[in-house]
Order: C-alpha cells, then structure tokens, then sequence
C-alpha cells in the first residue's frame, strides 16, 4: 500500500477525535514526508516489505463474536481491564471500577468528554516532534483508545489491563489506537497492554501510547505481544517524566509477523528514575524490534535499560538503544545491556547500544552480546545426568529470567515463565 492508501484507510471513519490544531500538524507532515524505508536512519534494520504490500481494509467489529475474554486477557488478577477490538471500545465486555472516585478509566472519546481541559493539556504533548508517517497518522485519525487519568495522592489498588484484541476473520484488516495514561502528582499505579489475536488472518495495528508521570508519581507499565503469525504491529510509546517520578517499562514480545516497539522516555524532571526491560522471543520468519530513546535533559536521573533476545528458525531481531544526556543533566547515572541468544544458523540479530553525552559528570555504561548456547556448559549439564532437551530448557530459562524476575506483578510473572517455558518445548 501507498501513503495514500493508509490516509484513505484511516480517514474513512468519522470517529476522529484529534483536535484541529494537532490534525493539520501532522498532515503537514504526511504531505511532504514518506513512509519510513531503509534510507531512514532508525529503519535501516526493518524490514516492511510484508507490512506495505498486503492490501488492507477498514476493521469492523463483529460484537457476537467475543462473549467471553478469560481465554484472551491475563487471568487470576484482581484487576480493571479496558477491552478494545479493532480499536473500538468494548465498554459491556470491560470491567471498570473506578476506585473511590480517585481514578478514571474508560475510552479516549469519553475521558476527552469528561475531562476536556486534562485532554487539551496532555494529548499530543508527549511527542518532540513528529517521527513518522505512522506516528503522525495516528495522531491525524485518532479514532479512540483508553483513558486513565489517576488523581493526585491516590495508589491505586488494581492493575489496569488494557485489552487489545484483532480481528481479522474474512479479510486483511487494519486500524489505529491511541492510549492517553496520565498520573497526577503522587500517584501510583499499574498497567499492563495486553495484545491478543481472536482470529488467525492479517491484521495491522498503528498504535501509541502517550503517557505523563507528574511530580513524585509512580508508574509500573508493561507491554505483552502474543498475536497471531500474521499481525504487523507498530507501538509507539512516549513517557514523559517530571521531577522524582519512577517509571519501570516491561515489554515481553512471543508471536507476530512483525513486532516494533518504538519507545521514548523524556526523563524532563530532577531526580527522574526509569528502568526499561524486553524480552523477545521470535521464530520462524517473524521480525521483532526494540528502538528505545532514554533522554536524561534535568541533573540526577537515572536509566537501565536490559534487553534479551532468544531468536529461533529463520528469524531476525532488532535492538536499538540510545541514551541522550542533554548538558544540563550533570550526575546522571545509566546504562544499558542487550544479549542475543541464536539458535540456528539462519537467524540475524541487529544490536546497537548508543550514548551521546553533552554532560562531564556522568556515569554512563553500555554493551551488548550475541552467540549461540554455549555448547561447554551444555556438555557439562548432561555430564551430571541432564538430558539434552532438560539442560537445553535449564539454560535458556536461566538467560531469561533475569528480565522476566524484573516483573514485579506476580500473577503476570508467572504468566510469562508459564508461556516461555511452551514455547520452545
């Protein structure tokens, strides 16, 4: 498809809720930029040639389709969870209590209704400048998406699941969501974006979230992929942080077609704090990328990024991480990590840990590994008694764990060990 195929896509619906201001912004953007290619700097490792070629359509939500979404959302938590199918809300199939009045949850449309002056202040203010065609479309035709908005002094009780479904039963589907999540000052809360396919055809899904951690606030935000083998996804994330504010991002990647996670982190206050974790796990032909931008702009912050990648069949994986400390972010302590495990012959994993620093009293670290199983250690294993398979499982849970064990919800924890574990074996 064309640039103008996806504006014609996105523009048929009459859903928009963007205000006029932001959408002649980012048309001016489309109109004279292109869809991103490997001539790009951040693309050169992504490839799209599945994304751009498929013909898509205009999702439409089939309602009695879904009845029940236990087999869809992550189960035996004591949660909320906003339901979204093809990006449309699902409010009879959420489950919503907004606990002592001290929290919002609901769609976009109606946090905009509700809340006008809180959704002029934040939506659209997260981005520096426009990314992407994609980015820009989505804030273009922004259709709808959760709104949670967490009222000052108040920790929340209940993680909220913001349910993505796609749903592409009778032809190539594609769609947009965008996800506005606003913490007051000195809030706490959780979040957990679940992505889940209900059908087993082609589907696209252009997303962001926009995400603002005011003074003292607290977020734990964790990103979970598990779609179908013919989903391409794009999910933009923005955080911006003020002063002494902590954020921990968790992203587990397992199943898609192709899986780009594009996320940046403004850490815009004093004392800001964020720890961003991934793991991905691609197979097959499936392409999996991770391009994060940590930007330390305010003194004393700090950042840890880890990022571990078992790559399978003939799959390819992308890890760019970039940490930006502006001159004015003197004592800022970070560092990142990204280790690849191969385990065939036929896989590609692309790593590229950056710093770029404007500051001279820093402590700032990076590194990356990639290699297959060591075959010493696996030797070692079943000298001991271990059979192939069983030392083979000890040690890949052993490369995982690290970043799963930085999970800190623990019905969602053993979610993911339950999931990793069936992956392979």
């Amino acid at each position: 498809m064309t640039k103008q195929n996806f504006i014609e896509l996105f523009s048929a619906s009459d859903s928009n809720i963007s205000e006029t201001k932001d959408r002649e912004k980012s048309l001016e953007y489309i109109k004279t930029h292109e869809l991103p290619n490997k001539t790009d700097e951040n693309w050169r490792n992504t490839d799209l040639r599945t994304l751009v070629e498929q013909i898509y359509f205009s999702a439409h939500t089939k309602k009695n389709r879904i009845t029940s979404i236990n087999e869809l959302k992550i189960n035996g938590l004591n949660d909320n969870c906003l339901v979204f199918i093809n990006g449309s809300f699902q409010k009879e199939l959420s489950k919503i209590e907004n606990e002592k009045n001290n929290i919002f949850l609901g769609s976009l449309a109606e946090g905009k209704k509700m809340y006008p002056d809180i959704f002029n202040k934040y939506f659209n203010q997260s981005e520096k400048e426009i990314e992407t065609v994609f980015t820009a479309l989505n804030t273009a035709y922004a259709q709808n998406g959760a709104f949670i908005y967490v009222s000052e002094n108040f920790k929340s009780q209940k993680p909220i699941q913001i349910l993505n479904i796609s749903d592409s039963e009778s032809q190539s589907t594609a769609y947009q969501i965008r996800n506005l999540i606003i913490l007051a000052k000195n809030s706490e809360v959780n979040v957990i974006t679940v992505s889940k396919s209900l059908s087993d055809g082609i589907s696209f899904c252009n997303s962001q979230n926009e995400i603002f951690l005011e003074a003292n606030s607290i977020l734990n935000f964790n990103i979970f992929q598990e779609e179908n083998i013919e989903t391409r996804s794009l999910n933009n994330t923005r955080l911006k942080q003020s002063e002494n504010t902590q954020s921990t991002v968790n992203i587990a990647s397992l199943s898609g077609a192709i899986l780009r996670n594009d996320i940046k982190i403004y850490l815009s206050g004093e004392n800001a704090r964020t720890e961003i974790n991934g793991i991905y796990l691609p197979t097959n032909e499936q392409q999996f990328d991770n391009y994060i931008l940590i930007k330390h702009e305010k003194s004393h912050g700090k950042s840890r990024q880890l990022f571990k990648g078992i790559i399978a069949g003939q799959a390819r994986s992308v890890f760019s991480g970039r940490v930006l400390v502006d001159k004015n972010a003197q004592k800022t302590d970070a560092g990142q990590l990204n280790k690849n495990l191969l385990l065939t012959d036929y896989v590609k994993a692309y790593s590229r840990p950056q710093l770029e620093i404007y500051a001279d009293d820093v402590q700032c670290s990076h590194g990356s590994s990639t290699g297959q199983i060591d075959k010493e250690a696996l030797f070692y294993l079943q000298s001991r008694g271990i059979g192939e398979k069983q030392a083979k499982i000890l040690m890949l849970n052993a490369f995982a764990k690290e970043v799963i064990d930085k999970i800190s919800i623990p019905e969602y924890k053993n979610y993911i060990e339950n999931l990793f574990e069936n992956k392979y074996f």
